[in-house]
Parts: C-alpha cells; sequence; structure tokens
C-alpha cells in the first residue's frame, strides 16, 4: 500500500497518519505569517476590525496581514469599537454594519461626532447587505467607503492604496490657518459670515449663540416627523435648518437639509432617515467648531469697518 492510500485509510477509520496522537486545531498564529505583500512592503496605518463575528476577524486579519498590514486591533461591537476610537487615532476602521449592543451605523456616528472637525479616520461599511438603502446610510452616517461581504483581498487592497494616496497629499498640503475655530471652510465659513453681518462679532456671536439653542429640538422634531410620515412637517423642519445654517454659512449642513427639503417635497421620504442623521452629524460639527471660536482674535483679525 503506497503512502496516499495509507493516509486515506487512516483518515477514514478515524486514525491519523504514522499514528500520531490527534490534536484539535489551534487558532494560526498569523503573526509572522508569509504571504503576498503590496509593492510598497508594510503599512504602517493603524487599523481597527469592529466585528462580531470570530471567523470574519480572523480572516481579514490574516488578508490585511498579507497585504502588509502590522497594526490591527480588533473590537467585537460597535460599542467596543467607539471606545477605542476615542483612545486611539485609527487609520482606518473597518466597521461590520450588524452587531449586537450598538451597529456599524450608529457607532459610526458617534465616531464622526467625536471626531469633530479634526483628523477624520477612514470609515469601511463591511455588510453581507448590497441593498440601496444600507449603501445610502453608510454614507449619510459618514462611511467613506463600502465592501460586501465575503470581504475579498483586493477589496481591502484598494482601500489601503486609497488611504496611503490620501496621506501623501496631507503630507504635501499646507498647514491650514484656524486661529477662527474651524479648519474647513465647509464646516462654518466665518470670515464670509462675519462679512455678511459687516464684521460686527458681537452680532455673530448671538447669531451662533441662537443657532446652537434653537437646532437641537428642530433636528429633534425633524426626526419625529420622518417617524410619523408627516411630510409637510418634514419639509418644514429641513426648511427651518437650512435657512438658518445658510446665514451662517455652515455649507455642509445646508446642504444636508436642502436634499432632504428636496426629497420630501417630491413627495417620498425614502432615504429620510438616513439624511436626518447627516444633518444631525453635520450640526455637531458645527457647534464643536463655533464652541471653539477664539472670538477676540476673530475680531482682531476682521475689525468692524
Amino acid at each position: 500500500m503506497n503512502v496516499l492510500a495509507e493516509i486515506r485509510t487512516g483518515l477514514v477509520n478515524g486514525a491519523t497518519p504514522a499514528g500520531t496522537a490527534w490534536r484539535p486545531p489551534s487558532k494560526p498564529d498569523l503573526t509572522n505569517r508569509k504571504g503576498p505583500k503590496t509593492p510598497a512592503g508594510e503599512i504602517p496605518g493603524r487599523i481597527l476590525i469592529v466585528e462580531d463575528n470570530p471567523t470574519n476577524r480572523l480572516l481579514a486579519e490574516g488578508m490585511l496581514k498579507n497585504l502588509g498590514c502590522t497594526h490591527i486591533d480588533f473590537a467585537e461591537n460597535g460599542q467596543e469599537g467607539v471606545e477605542k476610537a476615542l483612545q486611539t487615532a485609527y487609520d482606518i476602521i473597518f466597521m461590520d454594519c450588524r452587531m449586537p449592543v450598538l451597529d456599524g451605523f450608529e457607532a459610526t456616528k458617534q465616531i464622526r461626532i467625536s471626531e469633530g472637525d479634526g483628523r477624520r479616520s477612514i470609515l469601511v461599511a463591511m455588510t453581507a447587505s448590497v441593498a440601496r438603502a444600507d449603501r445610502e446610510r453608510s454614507a449619510a452616517v459618514g462611511m467613506d467607503e463600502f465592501i460586501a461581504k465575503p470581504v475579498v483581498p483586493a477589496a481591502l487592497s484598494g482601500v489601503l492604496q486609497r488611504w496611503r494616496e490620501r496621506e501623501m497629499k496631507t503630507a504635501d498640503a499646507p498647514r491650514p490657518d484656524a486661529v477662527d475655530g474651524t479648519r474647513d471652510d465647509a464646516i462654518v465659513n466665518l470670515q464670509v459670515a462675519l462679512a455678511n453681518v459687516m464684521n460686527d462679532t458681537e452680532l455673530l456671536k448671538f447669531g451662533v449663540d441662537s443657532f446652537l439653542k434653537v437646532l437641537p429640538p428642530k433636528i429633534a422634531q425633524l426626526k419625529v416627523s420622518i417617524a410619523s410620515k408627516d411630510m409637510n412637517a418634514v419639509c418644514i423642519s429641513a426648511h427651518t435648518i437650512k435657512g438658518s445654517s445658510s446665514q451662517l454659512w455652515a455649507t455642509l449642513l445646508t446642504e444636508a437639509a436642502r436634499e432632504l427639503e428636496a426629497l420630501a417635497m417630491s413627495g417620498s421620504l425614502r432615504g429620510a432617515e438616513a439624511m436626518a442623521e447627516r444633518i444631525e452629524i453635520e450640526f455637531a460639527r458645527c457647534r464643536r467648531a463655533m464652541e471653539n471660536i477664539d472670538w477676540e482674535e476673530l475680531e482682531k483679525r476682521y475689525p468692524q469697518q
């Protein structure tokens, strides 16, 4: 009997080759696992995988390490993912959408709010669902990309390559001048808002304070109206939010509210919940920027004529 036949016979009869004792398989050590690397070699970025399925976590880890990643952390649910994201500035977060405790959508929303107008991780949705509604909601809560399960190396490699390109552009870009409290004019363009009130800093401050008090209940009412499918109320609330934010040149918030208003005016509320979540996120970013305004410095830079 040849060797192959002996092995087959042993396996059929429940024995192991050469009479060795059977041992249960253990988790493979992927620390020094050999595999194909990306052309640029080791990838220094910090990565967080938020996934409740241990098999999926293991496979994602193996594929990323084969692609050159060496700094990989894990979270087993959305809440744990949020906590880790608050503690560590991850470059890329791969987020499962359907998890216990806190799902990936809500976790992403909380992470984006905590980031404010500062550094933003690349957030990638990982889900077995390819429904258009899930894609829309992923984008609305702040996810940058969408990967369908089963996850394949090519999809992960694409994400890593785009991250590298972004890092190269960031490194070459000049540092923004941010004495007015925001590093992104699309969040709140204070220079233009101030010019519209003839550089009256006190008047603008009064408007900002009013905005921060009025918007939260308006957004809460908007969500209630969407839940009750009150088309007219949704339209009115979105219009109010759009008007207030446009007056202060909060461009991203204005655009989010404008899109929801247009949707309601068209007679549909499909995707409205996701749009409301986007409005909530953009308002949180506005609030953080506005609360950090250095009014004295702003007045010195743009004196009233």
